[in-house]
């Protein structure tokens, strides 16, 4: 696990100047940069979780996903894996902070679906554990540079420091989706306690089948938002498409929902074509009876792609 800070510039327009060996712009007339602290949570696997009278269907194989909630509720998943007693993911949870987050605390859980062996289960889903992780104390120093040899150059303006040798750089894509709500969510002969006020989530999955969620709000028939999710790609994602679902919980309307979760309606988002412009966006959500089938809700949000490059100690 580590943390680490990323700095990054935007242009408008003016000089821009090209600095040698790092492929890298600046420009000396923008003020215009954002630092973000980015905490990338590489999964590896979970050892010896063994149910005892499981009567589930996959009672030999167990389905796993492992969570991660910080202190403002943003809940970050793996993808599903399969296996029992040592189910394996090998993969990063990325979480980006707007603020330095050195002092706060998340909350993992791994948690088996499809499990009925514990009352009160019947979601499907159990927490077959959990733990408190801190924050790292030390920084992993990644937007600025100092100087090996012992001179430190200054760049003006930026409190930005550089290294004429360093090579060790990398850049990622970040793409911000800001959350507004969804307009018009309405579901008939609900026999959910909740019938009134819907428990929500808005959940958007990659093409690699990482799963990103919003915290829980309650509203019938419009949850509200405004917040970000934002997921980081290693190499450029134009081109892709995410999937967006809009899950109800607590909710046993539907034919099949012994989980009480209803996706109440989904869509289909590409990629922006173009990084740094952000775009206003509403659209219809679709539901999934049999071939798809327009529903009347609308989902209301706005998504921007950024680049960000920044160099390692």
């Amino acid at each position: 696990m580590e943390l680490s800070r990323k700095g990054f510039y935007q242009r408008h327009d003016g000089r821009t100047t090209f600095r040698r060996r790092y492929n890298y712009y600046y420009d000396d007339n923008n003020d215009d940069w954002e630092e973000v602290y980015v905490m990338k949570l590489f999964i590896k696997k979970v050892s010896n979780i063994i149910l005892l009278n499981d009567t589930s269907p996959y009672s030999s194989e167990g389905i796993y996903r492992v969570t991660v909630s910080d202190e403002n509720g943003r809940e970050f998943s793996t993808s599903r894996q399969i296996g029992t007693p040592e189910p394996e993911w090998n993969e990063d949870i990325e979480i980006c902070f707007s603020s330095c987050p050195i002092g706060q605390n998340l909350t993992l859980m791994v948690v088996r679906e499809n499990c009925y062996v514990d009352p009160g289960t019947s979601t499907g889903e159990v927490v077959v554990g959990r733990a408190t992780i801190p924050v790292p104390l030390k920084l992993s120093r990644k937007g600025f540079y100092q100087r090996h040899d012992g001179r430190t150059t200054f760049r003006r303006r930026y409190n930005y420091y550089y290294d004429d040798n360093n090579d060790d750089w990398e850049e990622v894509y970040v793409m911000k989706l800001f959350i507004k709500k969804v307009s018009n969510i309405i579901l008939l002969n609900d026999t959910s306690p909740y019938s009134s006020e819907g428990i929500y989530r808005v959940t958007v999955s990659d093409e690699n089948g990482r799963e990103f969620s919003t915290s829980r709000q309650i509203g019938t028939p419009e949850p509200e938002w405004n917040e970000d999710i934002e997921i980081c790609f290693s190499s450029c994602p134009i081109g892709q498409n995410l999937t967006l679902m809009v899950v109800r919980e607590n909710c046993y309307v539907d034919p099949g929902t012994s989980t009480g979760e209803v996706v109440v309606g989904r869509a289909t988002i590409p990629v922006p074509l173009k990084v740094r412009r952000k775009q206003e966006r509403i659209i219809e959500l679709v539901k999934l009876v049999g071939v798809e089938k327009k529903v009347e809700a609308q989902i209301s949000f706005q998504i921007s792609l950024r680049r960000r490059r920044y160099y390692m100690d």
